[in-house]
């Protein structure tokens, strides 16, 4: 069959013409869809389910649900007392056997209420605070602005191409 035959062929029958070019698109966007949420990259899993946390009392770290807003309750607190686990995030330039504390993070109370839908609205990045693991409870910092930038991003200007965040199980 030449390419005149061919042509004449899918002129006869448009739904090869359309159906070979849909079919190909189809498969690649499955392939596609298949890769994007497999959940295989580069170890930063982003639906992973658990994250670091820290008790700031104890100054101990523990493994919670990755899914909870800060400060949460820690393994030593009872339901009612208040919630004194922050998220850590633990960083390192090479394996995440060395990783070290980079710094917390937790929402401030109007923003944790608006995030639960029982307050109103708030600017959840306003109420995203961060401090340093040498800071005071009281000095934290709306993760947005100049200084709380300043401290986050001194970890990833420490190694940019090796940097890692590190989480149960990595």
């Amino acid at each position: 069959m030449n390419a005149s035959e061919l042509r004449e062929k899918i002129n006869e029958m448009p739904a090869i013409g359309y159906g070979i070019p849909g079919g190909i698109f189809l498969i690649a966007l499955i392939v596609v869809g298949v890769w994007m949420f497999s959940g295989n990259d580069d170890g930063n899993n982003t639906a992973r389910k658990q994250d670091w946390y820290y008790d700031l009392e104890t100054k101990e770290k523990f493994a919670a649900d990755a899914a909870q807003n800060p400060p949460i309750l820690t393994p030593a607190q009872k339901l009612g007392d208040t919630p004194r686990g922050v998220r850590v995030h633990m960083v390192t330039c090479g394996s995440c056997s060395d990783a070290e504390i980079g710094w917390f993070e937790k929402y401030d109370e109007k923003t944790l209420k608006a995030i639960a839908g029982a307050g109103e609205s708030a600017d959840v990045q306003a109420g995203h605070l961060v401090r340093s693991k040498d800071g005071d409870d009281d000095k934290w910092l709306v993760s947005r602005d100049p200084k709380g930038q300043e401290l986050t991003r001194a970890f990833y200007n420490k190694c940019p191409k090796t940097f890692k965040d590190c989480y149960p199980g990595s």
